[in-house]
């Protein structure tokens, strides 16, 4: 696999862990509540990131379509593969 391919598996395998993330786990009960606050926030917001690029139709370079192909994945396969293993 050439580095170029590298990256864009790793850029893939970010957005995949960032979907996939449990946002409830983080608990309020420890010292630093604001810091929790945030962190939750920064999450939730990675996620909601992720699933819009997910979602996302466009086939320009970096693009989620742009990505599959450039790796020759089927785009539908990992879907259904990410989505199957979210952890709402």
């Amino acid at each position: 696999m050439n580095r170029e391919a590298i990256l864009w598996s790793e850029v893939l395998m970010q957005a995949k862990r960032d979907y996939s993330r449990k946002i409830s786990k983080l608990k309020d009960s420890v010292a630093g509540t604001e810091s929790m606050r945030i962190a939750r926030s920064v999450r939730k917001g990675q996620k909601t990131e992720a699933a819009k690029w997910f979602a996302g139709k466009d086939t320009r370079r970096g693009s989620f379509l742009w990505v599959c192909e450039a790796l020759g994945l089927d785009s539908h396969a990992v879907l259904k593969s990410i989505r199957g293993k979210s952890n709402d």
